[in-house]
């Protein structure tokens, strides 16, 4: 998925703790990206591996989103 880094919120040893936007919605993420910088447009691979019912559920949404709460980051496809 294509994102635009809006804001690097904090450097951690291994990674980075970004603010992103991309076509669907704005989002945060830790992103392991050496060297980037804020309004960067980069490639970022969701790495997760995915359980229906555990951490991919049915979504009463038919439009493809991305919000964030404190705790996650929900993507709708």
């Amino acid at each position: 998925m294509k994102i635009t880094i809006l804001r690097i919120i904090k450097i951690l040893t291994e990674s980075i703790y970004i603010e992103f936007s991309s076509p669907y919605g704005k989002g945060y993420s830790n992103l392991i990206a050496p060297g980037a910088k804020e309004n960067q447009y980069i490639e970022m691979e969701i790495g997760d591996e995915f359980s229906w019912n555990k951490n991919i559920l049915i979504s009463e949404k038919s439009s493809p989103s991305i919000r964030s709460k404190p705790d996650a980051t929900y993507i709708t496809g």
